[in-house]
C-alpha cells in the first residue's frame, strides 16, 4: 500500500479527450496548470482518494516488447525529465483518443500529474498520475451582494470521486513500473486496463490470495455443489474461509486436506488448479487484505428448486454440521433438509 502523508504534485498537465466513434475532437491545453495551495491539496484529494487502499499491484506488459507499450515509453521520458511532462502528457491524451472508439466511451477531461515524495515498501519515491473525469453534475453558486443573494447554476465536476485513475511508481522500470489503477464508471472494463494503459497483475501474495479464493468460489459451485449437495458446498466455503482467515501462509497441501472430505475431492481441486494456472503456485504467505477483498463473494446459501433458501453464517463449519441433516423421503419422492434448533428469534 501506498503511503501518501508526504506527497504532494508538483507538476499537472490537463486536456480534453474526445470520443472517436462519435467525432469528438480533443481539446489540448496550451500550457501546464498553475495551481495554489488550495487547488493542489483539493485535487490531491480528488486523486488520490480511491488508491490509499488499494493492494492490487500491476505493471506494464506487451506481448513482444516491453517499450511498444505506448503509456509505459511515455511515462519513461517523463521519470527521465519531468519538464516533459507536457509534450507527453499531449502523446497520452492522443493514444486514450485512439481507445475511444466505443459509443459508451465518455468524453471527458484528462489528467496528467507528477507526484513527488511517495512512500512504497520503504522508498521513497515519484510518480506519475494519469486520471480521467467523465461525469458532470449541477453545483450552485451562491453570491451575497448588499442587500440580496443570487444564485446561479453550473455545470462541472465534484471533486469528491474521480471516475478512472492510475498511479504509476518510479520502481521496477525493466519489469513494467509498478502500477495502481481504479475505475469507478466500469462501464467498459477492458477499455482503461488493457486497451488504453496495457497492465496486468503482479503475480504476488495478494494476488496468489484473491486468484486462490476466487478459484475455490467457483469449484465449490462446479464441483462440491454438482457432486454432492448444497450444504457440502457451504462447508467448504466455510472451511475455506477459516484456512485463509486462520492462516498465515498457504500449503496447497494443507488447505485440500483440511478442507476436502475425499481423495477423489482432492484430486479434482488439483485439476482445477491446473486450470486457473495455479497448479505451480503450492505456497504463499496469506494477504488479510486479499482475505478481506474475497470473502464477500462467499455465498453461505443453500438454494432450493421450491423457491426455499436456507442461509448459514459460515462461522463453525462442525458445529452447523450437527445442526443440519440431509435426507431422502421416499413417500413424497423429494429430498429436504431437517433444521435443529432451541428457540426462533
Amino acid at each position: 500500500m501506498i503511503n501518501f502523508n508526504d506527497a504532494r504534485i508538483a507538476l499537472l498537465a490537463a486536456h480534453r479527450v474526445g470520443n472517436k466513434q462519435r467525432g469528438e475532437a480533443n481539446f489540448v491545453s496550451e500550457e501546464l496548470i498553475s495551481m495554489d495551495g488550495v487547488l493542489e491539496d483539493t485535487l490531491f484529494r480528488f486523486f488520490t482518494k480511491s488508491l490509499k487502499k488499494s493492494y492490487d499491484v500491476q505493471k506494464f506488459v506487451h506481448h513482444s516488447n516491453l517499450n511498444l507499450n505506448e503509456v509505459y515509453k511515455y511515462v519513461v521520458e517523463i521519470f527521465n525529465d519531468p519538464m516533459h511532462i507536457y509534450p507527453q502528457s499531449i502523446n497520452i491524451l492522443h493514444h486514450l483518443f485512439e481507445q475511444s472508439d466505443h459509443p459508451n466511451i465518455k468524453t471527458g477531461e484528462l489528467y496528467v500529474a507528477f507526484f513527488r515524495d511517495l512512500l512504497y515498501e520503504d522508498e521513497m519515491l515519484t510518480g506519475i498520475g494519469i486520471f480521467k473525469t467523465e461525469k458532470k453534475s449541477r453545483f450552485l453558486q451562491i453570491q451575497d451582494h448588499e442587500q440580496s443573494l443570487s444564485i446561479h447554476a453550473h455545470e462541472g465536476v465534484l471533486a469528491e470521486k474521480m471516475d478512472k485513475g492510475c498511479l504509476i511508481l518510479n520502481t521496477e522500470k525493466n519489469d513494467g513500473f509498478r502500477v495502481f489503477t481504479y475505475d469507478n464508471n466500469s462501464y467498459d472494463t477492458q477499455y482503461w486496463n488493457q486497451k488504453f494503459l496495457g497492465i496486468d497483475y503482479l503475480a504476488n501474495d495478494h494476488f496468489h490470495t484473491v486468484h486462490y479464493m476466487d478459484m475455490c468460489n467457483s469449484f465449490s459451485e462446479a464441483v462440491v455443489g454438482q457432486d454432492l449437495d448444497q450444504h457440502k458446498k457451504v462447508e467448504f466455503l466455510s472451511r475455506s474461509l477459516d484456512y485463509f482467515s486462520q492462516n498465515e501462509h498457504f500449503d496447497a497441501d494443507d488447505f485440500a486436506h483440511q478442507t476436502l472430505p475425499s481423495t477423489q475431492m482432492k484430486d479434482q481441486f488439483k485439476e482445477w488448479r491446473t486450470d486457473y494456472g495455479l497448479d505451480n503456485i503450492e505456497q504463499f504467505e496469506i494477504s488479510k487484505p486479499g482475505v478481506q477483498k474475497s470473502k464477500s463473494k462467499f455465498k453461505a446459501l443453500i438454494k432450493l428448486d421450491t423457491e426455499i433458501e436456507i442461509k448459514l453464517k459460515m462461522k463453525n463449519p462442525e458445529e452447523e454440521e450437527s445442526f443440519i441433516e440431509r435426507g431422502y423421503d421416499k413417500e413424497k419422492g423429494m429430498w429436504f433438509y431437517k433444521l435443529y434448533f432451541n428457540e426462533e428469534y
